[in-house]
């Protein structure tokens, strides 16, 4: 059902259902977000997604669908390196908003990033 709602919404949208099929995904295409829940198979395996899509595209933005809201949310995304955390269930367009909202940011990191470098070749 996600998988749809985010396409009507303009997203390509790639689904794995296990780990191994989200790792494959992740070695032979690049992408812009991940959005995986923390419990693929077992239990937090969501992290071993994560920490190969850090690995591969260190500028993609990832989100975390769980049915538990992390204890300290700003240390759990520190630690796992994750954007943000929702708990489910999510409201379709709230997470579309915050999907758009941090892909946003990201590119205008990105942008000030290549400005900087450019800055930093002319000198």
């Amino acid at each position: 059902m996600l998988p749809v709602i985010l396409r009507q919404y303009g997203f390509q949208v790639t689904v794995a259902a296990t780990v191994t099929e989200a790792l494959q995904e992740i070695t032979t295409k690049e992408f812009d977000l991940l959005l995986s829940d923390l419990n693929i198979e077992s239990e937090s395996d969501g992290y071993v997604v994560v920490r190969a899509m850090r690995a591969a595209n260190p500028h993609c933005v990832i989100v975390i669908l769980t049915g538990y809201p992390p204890l300290n949310s700003s240390i759990e995304k520190i630690h796992h390196n994750v954007d943000e955390y929702i708990t489910k269930p999510a409201n379709a367009d709230a997470l579309v908003a915050i999907l758009a909202d941090r892909l946003a940011a990201r590119k205008r990191e990105d942008g000030k990033e290549l400005i900087k470098r450019a800055g930093q070749a002319d000198t």
